[in-house]
């Protein structure tokens, strides 16, 4: 609680430079911690329920965020451009990923979590370490260029998931058609 004051790029609360967040509302709002670039981890609470466009965006320092089963889906821009970021805990409840993590320099691995049905187009477009990635059970649809710039080395299949097939390290639809995901 306190008087929030950005300067130069980075929040203060109560004249304290904010570097760690434990988030206990039920909306972060649109472009709430944008550009805040001290911060470095992020704890979103249980009641948090929405996750705005562009709320970390552009948080360079930010290295670690949490997100709780409350969440359902990443809006876009949610991370874009967080160039620190490395690791990521997606929960189980999420069913969507928009374009939330583009520009994610640092991260060198995803796992898609078995609740997610849809990747977006763009959705970790230019996550310029982003080698590894692991494709849960439920996801139906991948978006045209959703790891565009991404130079993924290992893709990974969930065996349950009945919507794509992976062949000599290459992602098919069910009929056959390589995804274009790159």
């Amino acid at each position: 609680r306190g008087t929030p004051t950005h300067f130069a790029g980075d929040l203060y609360i109560n004249g304290e430079l904010l570097t760690r967040a434990n988030i206990t509302a039920t909306k972060i709002n649109d472009g709430a911690f944008m550009g805040c670039k001290s911060l470095t981890s992020v704890t979103i609470g249980n009641g948090v329920k929405t996750i705005g466009n562009n709320a970390f965006e552009g948080c360079t320092s930010l290295t670690s965020i949490t997100i709780p089963d409350s969440v359902t889906s990443l809006k876009n821009g949610t991370f874009s451009d967080c160039s620190s970021l490395t690791d990521i805990q997606l929960p189980n409840s999420l069913m969507s990923i928009e374009g939330a993590f583009s520009g994610c320099s640092a991260l060198t691995d995803i796992v898609i979590p078995d609740g997610v049905t849809e990747i977006y187009p763009h959705a970790f477009v230019g996550c310029s370490s982003l080698q590894t990635v692991t494709i849960g059970k439920g996801v139906q649809t991948i978006g045209d260029s959703a790891f565009a710039g991404c130079p993924i080395e290992n893709m990974y299949l969930s065996a349950e998931n009945p919507n794509f097939v992976m062949r000599d390290g290459i992602l098919y639809d069910k009929g056959m058609v390589a995804v274009k995901y790159a």
